[in-house]
């Protein structure tokens, strides 16, 4: 936690005065955040929503080489999903989306266990089963996936004072389209733009006492933080594309699966659009 409070803790942001400490309240558990001029900042954000899948990560080694070709591979069978990237020419990632999700924590740290979860559920429905089979079981990992749905981007209130959210605090969505840390990194590179042009790229054009001239910067750090968030609704539209991914894979009956193929249709016809988007330089 200490780390986090020294680097931007858990997406929260101030303009103007550094954070000493992050703890968690006791009764809430929501992050404290304790600022070097005395003051304190909690956040209340809403809490997070899990998806009805577990997502299991593990790597697979190939002493004599896998002969896959390099390029990422998404299988879809049923309502499970199973993909796979090498990463060299003997290691390969591999990734499998599990219906359901185990509330017994243990079974997260049991690795032995997650493969052999894995390796039930997979059954025959894929042929890059023996991954699973072979993996260093060291690696394995088992998560449950959360996120906050569309809405919460278009009514919530993403700005108080000089304090502002960005990355998953902002927009935590599903990892389908895969734009989760690039969405984070687009984060600071728009924020900084946003403070640059209003703070030190305009001259101080108030002269007067100090009171005056320090009204005037906290004036211009909350119009950039106002620009930064309004520039990031464009994640909207990505958080409705990741939401209604997550409803066609969970376990919904049919008449609602083809509302939900239509609805993507309708809004997202180029289902790759996102991938082309430009930020802008810093």
């Amino acid at each position: 936690m200490q780390v986090l409070a020294e680097d931007l803790p858990l997406g929260t942001i101030r303009c103007g005065c550094h954070i000493v400490s992050l703890k968690l309240e006791p009764f809430t558990s929501f992050p404290i955040l304790q600022l070097r001029d005395g003051q304190t900042v909690k956040a209340k954000l809403k809490p997070k929503k899990v998806f009805s899948k577990s997502g299991v990560r593990g790597l697979t080694n190939y002493p004599n080489g896998h002969g896959l070709a390099s390029e990422f591979v998404l299988t879809h069978k049923g309502n499970m999903v199973f993909g796979n990237a090498p990463i060299n020419q003997n290691l390969v990632f591999w990734f499998v989306l599990l219906p359901g999700h185990h509330q017994d924590t243990m079974d997260l740290k049991n690795q032995e266990f997650i493969r052999q979860m894995c390796l039930e559920n997979i059954n025959d429905r894929f042929p890059n089963k023996i991954m699973v089979q072979d993996c260093d079981t060291c690696y394995l990992s088992l998560t449950f996936m959360t996120y906050r749905t569309p809405w919460e981007m278009l009514v919530g209130s993403f700005r108080k004072g000089t304090v502002t959210v960005a990355g998953d605090a902002m927009h935590l969505m599903g990892p389908f389209p895969g734009q989760g840390t690039s969405s984070a990194i687009e984060d600071g590179i728009v924020l900084a733009r946003c403070l640059a042009q209003n703070i030190h790229d305009q001259p101080d054009l108030l002269q007067g006492v100090n009171g005056e001239i320090m009204q005037n910067d906290m004036q211009r750090k909350v119009e950039a933080i106002d620009a930064f968030v309004k520039d990031r609704m464009r994640l909207v539209a990505l958080s409705a594309q990741t939401y209604l991914t997550c409803l066609l894979m969970a376990t919904y009956p049919m008449p609602f699966k083809l509302l939900f193929v239509v609805s993507m249709v309708v809004l997202f016809r180029d289902t790759i659009r996102h991938t082309r988007y430009d930020c802008g330089p810093l």
